[in-house]
């Protein structure tokens, strides 16, 4: 199920008025997620070294360099609630869930081709490249993924070499193999409509 989502290019998305974030609790751990009006705009899992960011000067350097005018506020009881609504759903995104993009034309081209991946499923970076009518960009398209601030969301974590190596993820290569085995259970769970 597609959601609604923002979709803008750092050259000409005016900066927002309001920028929130929190520390929140995931299955994955904890993450730091931000929020415009648009949106969510990051969501970063925190590795374990670093779970005890709570202060807002600190997680505000996390997403800094998307909105550098704006001053951030902490609100980490919707933080909460948005990731509760995130990762509750059974096997789909919850439609009203947006998400604020923010990159060059080219990472939105493939930051929106992940979106379309679905639930539960993966595809290669060669497969990814190709369905972007970019063949033998596999590299570039993986350096789009790896420059994807929204974790989950956005999900990279369906991305896998060629070969069917699970490989590298921002936010630890452990992480990305959980996070898959987690849908691939909700899925079983909980199949998709035919």
């Amino acid at each position: 199920m597609k959601s609604s989502q923002t979709t803008r290019t750092q050259q000409t998305a005016p900066e927002p008025q309001a920028l929130s974030l929190g520390v929140a609790s995931t299955p994955f751990g904890q993450c730091v997620i931000g929020w415009v009006p648009d949106g969510i705009c990051s969501l970063h899992f925190l590795d374990e070294l670093d779970a005890s960011i709570a202060s807002l000067p600190q997680v505000q350097k996390l997403v800094q360099d998307l909105y550098p005018d704006v001053r951030a506020e902490d609100d980490p009881k919707q933080a909460q609630a948005l990731c509760d609504s995130i990762f509750k759903a059974k096997n789909t995104l919850d439609p009203h869930i947006r998400v604020a993009l923010r990159g060059t034309p080219f990472q939105m081209k493939v930051w929106q081709a992940l979106r379309q991946i679905p639930f539960g499923s993966v595809i290669s970076y060669g497969e990814l490249a190709a369905q972007l009518g970019h063949p033998k960009a596999a590299r570039a398209v993986g350096t789009a993924v790896a420059a994807n601030r929204i974790g989950y969301l956005i999900p990279c974590h369906r991305v896998v070499r060629q070969n069917g190596e699970r490989g590298q993820f921002r936010w630890g290569a452990s992480r990305k193999v959980a996070i898959l085995e987690w849908e691939a259970r909700k899925l079983a769970i909980n199949p998709a409509p035919r």
